[in-house]
């Protein structure tokens, strides 16, 4: 039996990424606050690069990559584009 994305895999999962990826979102290319509670828009979350809807690996650690919870769902199952988000100050 699976447990998708609430198992311990899972979990195991998600704590190797926050260890070993840079808090960068690969999305729009600006830092992510790790500080941030989860529910905040600009939080981290983890994005399969290749969607679970096309069949990408849940688990497959060159399937996963951060981004903000905000451009992750826009982005969603269809990979559509996402525009960065207005910032205070200019990123480099």
């Amino acid at each position: 039996m699976t447990h998708g994305r609430s198992g311990r895999r899972w979990r195991e999962t998600v704590a190797w990424a926050k260890r070993e990826l840079v808090p960068v979102c690969h999305l729009c290319r600006l830092p992510i606050d790790m500080s941030l509670h989860w529910t905040h828009a600009m939080s981290w979350t983890l994005d399969h690069l290749r969607s679970l809807a096309e069949g990408g690996d849940p688990y497959d650690h060159a399937n996963l990559a951060p981004a903000h919870r905000r451009c992750n769902s826009i982005k969603g199952a269809n990979n559509r584009p996402v525009i960065p988000p207005k910032t205070s100050r200019r990123w480099k």
